[in-house]
């Protein structure tokens, strides 16, 4: 017997039969809550994974479109054929309007996401923004993976030296209005540090932050009855044209069902 450890996921990605590029594909585990591999969709719509055998969500997203998912139970290769993505409605009117802009290009290696042009330019954050990004996959708790790694976050093209607790809660805190574009990066280049395994992400702002800005932040999570993560922060910033400072001081009381004992950080302070 031919025993198969890595098979593959192909499929083509439609809407009013026309082939939808940089559709994102995302592969996660069964439970939903671990990132396995990812893509996106070619100049036709079509895309192919490769992963091992065993039992996973997929979840294909678009902007302006309805995500679409399926629970696989992968033994061999797949072809899923014509996938035909929704349009929604409530930003349809928008998508017309805008319809001969350009919002995602390829320039060089680089995948380029013009928010501006896109109908996600008012009303988000750019954790939200980064979620509905192609190849670019957020977990729950805000944490940023590219092409199975962790990558360079930037802004303007300076490094943000923040964990991932004090990232989301930063990236959380700028709005849309004020993007330009998302430069996304999944290969290694002289640009990225040796330390960055899955690229980098540039997010160009339309204007440099200048002077002194705050972000409060609080959370509660409740899943279980044992289980339940209070957290909150303030992030106090400064920018200049040549340099900027940050600080953030975190509260968190996180109670976890996977361990003998809570896992509790009373305070965390960043400068």
């Amino acid at each position: 017997m031919l025993l198969v450890s890595q098979v593959k996921i192909n499929g083509r990605i439609t809407s009013n039969n026309t082939g939808l590029k940089f559709a994102n594909i995302t592969l996660l585990d069964s439970t939903e809550k671990t990132f396995i591999n990812g893509t996106v969709s070619d100049s036709i719509g079509r895309f192919e994974i490769e992963t091992k055998l065993g039992s996973y969500k997929l979840i294909i997203s678009h902007i302006s479109y309805e995500n679409w998912s399926q629970n696989i139970q992968l033994t061999q290769n797949i072809n899923l054929g014509e996938i035909v993505l929704t349009e929604k409605e409530y930003e349809l009117n928008e998508v017309v309007v805008e319809g001969k802009k350009l919002i995602f290009e390829r320039e060089m290696n680089k995948l380029i996401f013009h928010v501006q042009n896109s109908p996600l330019k008012d009303g988000y954050n750019a954790l939200e923004l980064l979620q509905r990004s192609p190849k670019v996959f957020v977990n729950g708790n805000g944490g940023i993976s590219l092409k199975n790694g962790s990558p360079t976050i930037s802004i303007n093209g300076r490094k943000l030296n923040l964990r991932a607790g004090e990232l989301d809660i930063y990236l959380s805190g700028l709005n849309s209005e004020n993007i330009e574009k998302i430069e996304i990066q999944d290969i290694r280049s002289a640009e990225l540090e040796a330390s960055s395994t899955g690229g980098g992400i540039n997010i160009i702002l339309k204007k440099a932050p200048k002077g002194f800005s705050s972000i409060i932040n609080s959370t509660f999570i409740n899943r279980e009855n044992d289980y339940d993560k209070y957290a909150g922060g303030i992030s106090l910033n400064f920018g200049s044209n040549k340099w900027s400072s940050y600080a953030k001081i975190n509260y968190d009381d996180n109670s976890d069902l996977g361990g003998p004992l809570p896992l509790r950080r009373p305070f965390s302070i960043l400068v």
